[in-house]
C-alpha cells in the first residue's frame, strides 16, 4: 500500500476515535459539534500554512542545500581536472595588460564590479594558437578525465546549471574531436576546426572558474587565497597575488 494513502488512513482513524472517545467521557453532542465546525473553519488557515509558508520555506531551504552541493561539485571539478584544462588551454598570446585587469581581485568584494567582469570575461577576443605538442597533452589529459564529464553531466544537482553543462558540452566535443585525429597527421584544415572549438570551449571554461573563485571568495576565503596563489592561469594574466606575498 502506498505509504501516502496508509498515513492518511491511520491519521483519520485517530481523529475519529478521538472524537468518540470525547462523546463517550463527556456526552455533550451540542458541544462537540460547535467545536467540530469551529475546527472546520480554520482547516483553510491550516492548510495555507502549512501547504503555502512551510512548503515555501522547505522549498528554499532545498534549494540552498542543491546550490551547496553543485557549488562544491564544481570546485571539486577544478580542483580534479578543470584547472589543469585551463591551464593548457592559456595561450601567452592573450596575456595582456586587458586581461590581467579583468581578473582583479578586487572585483570579487564588490557585486556590480563581479558582474562587468563577467561581461568582460564573455566579450573579449580570445586568440589561441594550436599546435600538435600543446593538443597532444590536451588530448591525453581530455580523455583521460573524459568520464569525469559524463558523471558531471548525468548528476542531478547540475541539471539546472545551463552555462556549466554548455561547459561540459563544449569540452566534452573538444575530446570527442581529438579521440578520433591522429595529431600527428593532422592537416590545416583540422588544426583550424580544432582552434575553433578550443577557442568556443576556453571562455567557457575560463567564466566558470571565476565563478567558482567567486563562490569560494564568499564562502571559504582561505580556499580562494590558494585559488589565487596557484592560478591556472599564466603570470601575466593571473589575478594579483594575496596581500602580504610575492609572485
Amino acid at each position: 500500500m502506498n505509504s501516502t494513502v496508509l498515513l492518511v488512513i491511520v491519521l483519520s482513524i485517530v481523529s475519529i476515535s478521538t472524537y468518540l472517545l470525547q462523546y463517550l467521557l463527556f456526552h455533550k453532542p451540542d458541544d462537540q459539534s460547535f467545536y467540530i465546525l469551529q475546527d472546520l473553519a480554520f482547516l483553510p488557515v491550516q492548510v495555507i500554512i502549512v501547504t503555502v509558508i512551510f512548503n515555501r520555506l522547505l522549498n528554499i531551504l532545498e534549494k540552498r542545500t542543491k546550490v551547496k552541493n553543485m557549488n562544491v561539485l564544481i570546485s571539486a571539478f577544478f580542483s580534479d581536472v578543470g584547472n589543469s584544462i585551463l591551464y593548457f588551454m592559456t595561450d601567452n598570446s592573450i596575456s595582456d595588460d586587458q586581461f590581467g585587469q579583468m581578473l582583479d581581485r578586487s572585483h570579487f568584494k564588490d557585486n556590480r564590479s563581479y558582474k562587468e567582469m563577467l561581461q568582460q570575461i564573455q566579450k573579449y577576443k580570445y586568440r589561441i594558437e594550436v599546435t600538435p605538442e600543446k593538443v597532444e597533452t590536451l588530448k591525453l589529459l581530455l580523455l583521460q578525465k573524459r568520464s569525469v564529464f559524463l558523471d558531471m553531466l548525468g548528476n542531478s544537482d547540475l541539471a539546472e546549471h545551463d552555462s556549466f553543462t554548455d561547459m561540459l558540452w563544449a569540452l566534452f566535443h573538444v575530446a570527442d574531436e581529438l579521440a578520433h585525429q591522429d595529431m600527428r597527421e593532422q592537416s590545416r584544415a583540422d588544426m583550424a576546426h580544432l582552434r575553433r572549438d578550443i577557442q568556443r570551449a576556453y571562455p567557457l571554461l575560463l567564466l566558470e572558474w571565476v565563478k567558482n573563485l567567486k563562490y569560494l571568495h564568499d564562502e571559504y576565503p582561505y580556499m580562494f587565497d590558494a585559488a589565487v596563489r596557484f592560478s591556472p592561469i599564466t603570470n601575466s594574466t593571473r589575478l594579483l597575488p594575496v596581500d602580504g606575498l610575492e609572485v
